[in-house]
């Protein structure tokens, strides 16, 4: 963790752990964490202050990562991948001292990055049910009222604030939807906001993830750069230069010697 004002960088875990996230009230982190063994794996919380150790909540076969909470504190999205399965999603609930699972979606394709909404009716999830990952909103818990958010590709979706767009992340754009509620539940056709050459999740060897985050402002958005590279004054962006090599073969004579 990073604290803004003081500069400092305390370690809330050691080992082997992954995808972190807030709390609502921003209390706690939560983390997935595991040992050497790839056979099951755990959730994870603990005080963002460090001030106690870190709290076990659930240990399961498979790798599963706690992915975002409802407003109440009393439901987990949880994505699973066991050996004969892609991505699923699940639904912790707690109950006291003890949880429970439930399926949300399980299906033949992956279904990954959910977030559920500010409000707690909805959640956004990505699939790539027809080989391209779109992002999609259900309604929460019951994975009812299938929308289809994005059109071309989309992955790491994020709610705005107030629950009223959907942003995502689009090879090399960053998209927003707007959410209508006036007369039920409806999405516009996304917008580009701006062009997006911050690190993403690539579909790599790691889990998917959200690698970027909006603001409580509604305003400003945190994404993650590649330390040393240049950024655009104006927009902030990385800039990316190439560099072309003309003559190649006779430069290389000449330090060769060559004639």
């Amino acid at each position: 963790m990073f604290d803004l004002e003081a500069g400092d960088n305390p370690t809330l875990a050691i080992g082997v752990t992954d995808n972190p996230w807030w709390s609502r009230d921003g209390r706690y982190v939560y983390f997935s964490g595991r040992t050497n063994s790839t056979l099951f794996s755990d959730g994870l919380r603990r005080l963002a202050d460090g001030s106690e150790e870190a709290e076990h909540l659930f240990r399961r076969d498979g790798m599963n990562y706690p992915q975002s909470m409802s407003p109440d504190g009393s439901q987990i999205l949880v994505m699973e991948s066991t050996l004969d399965r892609g991505y699923d999603l699940v639904i912790m609930s707690e109950d006291g001292d003890s949880v429970s699972f439930t399926d949300y979606l399980r299906a033949d394709w992956n279904e990954t990055m959910a977030t559920i909404s500010p409000d707690g009716a909805r959640a956004a999830y990505v699939a790539d049910e027809f080989g391209v990952p779109e992002v999609y909103i259900r309604s929460f818990p019951d994975a009812e009222d299938r929308v289809q958010v994005s059109d071309g590709g989309g992955t790491e979706p994020v709610w705005a604030p107030d629950g009223l767009a959907i942003y995502y992340r689009n090879a090399g754009s960053v998209m927003r939807a707007s959410i209508g509620l006036a007369d039920g539940f409806s999405v516009s056709s996304p917008q580009e906001l701006f062009e997006d050459s911050w690190q993403r999740w690539r579909g790599s060897t790691l889990p998917p993830r959200t690698n970027w985050d909006v603001h409580p402002d509604g305003e400003s958005f945190l994404f993650v750069a590649t330390p040393g590279v240049e950024a655009d004054e104006g927009t902030g962006a990385p800039l990316v230069r190439l560099e072309l090599v003309v003559n190649w073969f006779e430069e290389l004579r000449q330090r060769m010697g060559s004639n």
